[in-house]
Parts: structure tokens; C-alpha cells; sequence
């Protein structure tokens, strides 16, 4: 089957009246890790990122496999304690990058930004950025950048559900 593949300029159709901002949930939280070596990730969704040493975090959300680089996590996580492999994500982060090599300091990260939210997807297809491309599902969120406008990415329904609360229309 070929999906249509979308991106900023062409967006795919979404849920009326579905945009608006999304607060965190308080707790909201991920395991994260400074990325040491270029590496190409291939999330569960079949997004492929490339992160990059200096630039990008490596956030779990679980050891499921729920991972991806971000290089806008100083704008929207505030960095907590250090975590070893006794909590799950951390452990998949250490796991991750021993088989490659490598050791990391893994933290506890939480958000601290609300989400701008483009709107709710109605079907599904691709949707390609400048870090790759990902597919999406109906139900899952287009969001846009908190750095850097017009830069978009879509998020899983149940991830967006469990880190943010409801989207709450924009104000004036």
C-alpha cells in the first residue's frame, strides 16, 4: 500500500477545531541521556532520526523500545536526578548505548513546556520533517515546534495522552 506522504507545506487532514495548546501533565516524565556519536535511530513507529553528539538527547519514554533524539530538550524538559538501570528506561538508555560502545550518565527528565498543537490527524500516511520521516495513525497529534516555528513532527495518541493533559484552545 502507498501512503501519501505529507510535510509542513502539505499537511494531511485534520480533526476540526482540533488545535490549541497542551500543557504538561504534572509528573510528566522520560529517562534521558546526552547522545555521545552520531547514530541513526529507528524508533517503533519506523521514524529514522539522526542524532547527533552535542546537539540531541536520547529521551525513553519506557525499555519498550519508545525512544527518539531531541534537540529541543532544554526548551521543553527540565533535567532531575540520575537514574541507573534499576528504572526501566534508564536501563534501556544504558543497554542501548553499551552495545554500541559506549557509556552514558542517564537522568530523570521532566517536561516543563506546553505543546502547540497544529491539530489531530484523521487518517493515516507519513509525514516527513527535517529529521526524517515517521508514520501516523488516525487519532495521533501534529505539533509544532517550541523553538522553532513552522518545524512540525507527529506524536502517538497514547504517548501525547500520557505526557500531556487535554488541548485547551489558544488564546487570542
Amino acid at each position: 500500500m502507498n501512503e501519501r506522504i505529507y510535510d509542513v507545506h502539505n499537511l494531511p487532514e485534520l480533526v476540526p477545531r482540533s488545535d490549541g495548546v497542551a500543557h504538561p501533565k504534572p509528573g510528566a516524565q522520560v529517562a534521558a541521556c546526552r547522545i555521545p556519536v552520531q547514530t541513526e535511530f529507528v524508533a517503533c513507529d519506523g521514524h529514522t532520526q539522526i542524532g547527533k553528539p552535542g546537539v540531541h538527547w536520547h529521551l525513553a519514554f519506557n525499555d519498550q523500545g519508545e525512544h527518539y533524539p531531541n534537540d529541543e530538550f532544554e526548551c521543553s524538559h527540565v533535567l532531575g536526578e540520575r537514574l541507573d538501570a534499576n528504572d526501566p528506561r534508564a536501563k534501556f538508555l544504558l543497554d542501548f548505548w553499551v552495545a554500541r560502545g559506549y557509556t552514558v550518565e542517564v537522568y530523570m527528565a521532566y517536561k516543563s513546556a506546553p505543546l502547540k498543537v497544529i491539530g489531530i490527524l484523521v487518517a493515516s500516511g507519513i509525514f516527513q520533517n527535517v529529521q526524517g520521516t515517521g508514520r501516523f495513525d488516525p487519532g495521533d497529534v501534529l505539533v509544532e515546534s517550541p523553538m522553532i516555528k513552522g518545524r512540525m513532527w507527529t506524536v502517538r495518541r497514547s504517548v501525547f495522552d500520557q505526557k500531556y493533559q487535554s488541548i485547551q484552545p489558544d488564546d487570542p
